[in-house]
């Protein structure tokens, strides 16, 4: 039975690909330098991407809200790559595209669940922790724990280099 299980959730949609990345934690800024460095330099590594949460691992929950409505939901806080990387397919939009925009810090991307509860479309503003932001992109639901938890609204913003916690390669 927990064969079948288990080739049944590797079936599934995970709204993202989770095969073929290695995901590793780093714990402090020293670390992202020396580990920066190095995929940079090597010809074996084709992409990467930086984040303070990794899809499957962790999330930061925080409130999302507009003029009329309000949610909790998962934060990533990720880089320009992390959509490339991850695979995370996009609905309508773009991921953090520096060459689309000027203002990605100001910039989200949430996913279809978060656009349904609060019936956004892009270019639209929501706040997250009493500051505003543009929805530049919708990704497809994804499941980012397990497929027993039902999916929730989230929410992926640009992080600096001082909050990153993992690289995915």
């Amino acid at each position: 039975i927990f064969t079948q299980s288990n080739e049944q959730q590797k079936a599934q949609d995970w709204g993202y690909n989770p095969n073929d990345i290695l995901v590793i934690p780093v714990s402090q800024t020293a670390h992202y330098e020396v580990l920066d460095q190095y995929v940079r330099q090597s010809s074996d590594i084709k992409s990467y991407a930086t984040s303070a949460a990794q899809i499957g691992r962790s999330a930061k929950s925080e409130v999302a809200e507009t003029l009329t409505e309000r949610s909790s939901v998962d934060a990533f806080y990720v880089d320009e790559h992390f959509h490339t990387v991850m695979e995370l397919k996009l609905v309508e939009g773009s991921g953090f595209n520096p060459d689309m925009t000027d203002n990605l810090d100001k910039s989200v991307v949430i996913n279809q669940k978060l656009a349904e509860a609060f019936q956004a479309q892009l270019y639209d503003k929501i706040t997250l922790n009493n500051e505003d932001f543009t929805v530049i992109g919708i990704t497809q639901d994804i499941h980012h724990r397990d497929f027993f938890e039902p999916i929730k609204p989230a929410v992926f913003k640009l992080s600096d280099k001082e909050s990153t916690r993992f690289f995915s390669i």
